[in-house]
C-alpha cells in the first residue's frame, strides 16, 4: 500500500537513484523463481529506497539508526542456493546508496541457521524450507553480505560485529564495544 508514496519519494531523486534501481531490478528479475516473487521483491526494493530517500530528506545532520535499510537489499538481490559471484556484486556495491555507518552483525553459519530454525516469524521465503536447503542459501546471503562488507566502497563506513552462540554477559560486552565503536566515529567526524 506505502510503494506509490516511497516510488513518488525516489522519483524526486531519480537520477541520484537511477543506476542502483536499474542494477536491482535485474538482480530480482533473475534471481526470484517467478513473477510473484519478482514483484513482491521490487515492492520491497521501492519501500526501502523510499525510507531510505525521506530520511535523507527529513534531516541532514541528524543521528538516524535503522534496522537493515539500503544494504537489506542484498537478500532481495542474491537470494539464491549459490553464492553469487563477485562480478554480480559489484554493480550493486557501485550503485546502492550507503548509510555513513554500517553495523554488520555477522555471526559462523551454524549459528545463522540454528537462529533462522528458532524463529517465531519467519521472512516468508524462508519458511517450510528444508535444513539443508536453508542452509544453503543463508550460505548464499553470508557471502554476498561479506563481500559487500569488504568493498572498497563499503569498506571504511562497516563496523563487523562478530555475534557467535554466547551468553548474555558476552552479548552485553558486544553492544558496549558497538556503542563504543559508534562514538569514536562520531567524534572523529565532529572534529
Amino acid at each position: 500500500m506505502r510503494v506509490p508514496f516511497h516510488l513518488l519519494q525516489i522519483l524526486s531523486g531519480w537520477p541520484r537513484y537511477d543506476r542502483y534501481l536499474r542494477v536491482m531490478w535485474r538482480a530480482v528479475r533473475d534471481g526470484a523463481p517467478d513473477p510473484l516473487r519478482i514483484a513482491a521483491r521490487a515492492g520491497a526494493v521501492i519501500r526501502i529506497l523510499g525510507e531510505h530517500v525521506e530520511r535523507v530528506r527529513s534531516g541532514a545532520r541528524r543521528i538516524c539508526v535503522v534496522d537493515q535499510g539500503v544494504l537489506g537489499t542484498v537478500h532481495l538481490a542474491f537470494a539464491g542456493l549459490r553464492p553469487p559471484l563477485a562480478a554480480e556484486i559489484e554493480p550493486f556495491v557501485a550503485t546502492v546508496p550507503l548509510a555513513d555507518v554500517v553495523v554488520w552483525v555477522d555471526a559462523p553459519l551454524d549459528a545463522l541457521v540454528d537462529r533462522a530454525l528458532a524463529r517465531a516469524h519467519p521472512p516468508r521465503e524462508l519458511r517450510r524450507r528444508a535444513p539443508d536447503d536453508l542452509r544453503a542459501r543463508l550460505a548464499s546471503l553470508h557471502a554476498a553480505f561479506r563481500t559487500v562488507a569488504e568493498a572498497p566502497r563499503a569498506g571504511g563506513r562497516v563496523l563487523r560485529a562478530w555475534n557467535p552462540p554466547s551468553s548474555l554477559a558476552q552479548r552485553e560486552t558486544l553492544i558496549d564495544d558497538v556503542a563504543r565503536a559508534l562514538r569514536t566515529r562520531l567524534d572523529a567526524w565532529r572534529a
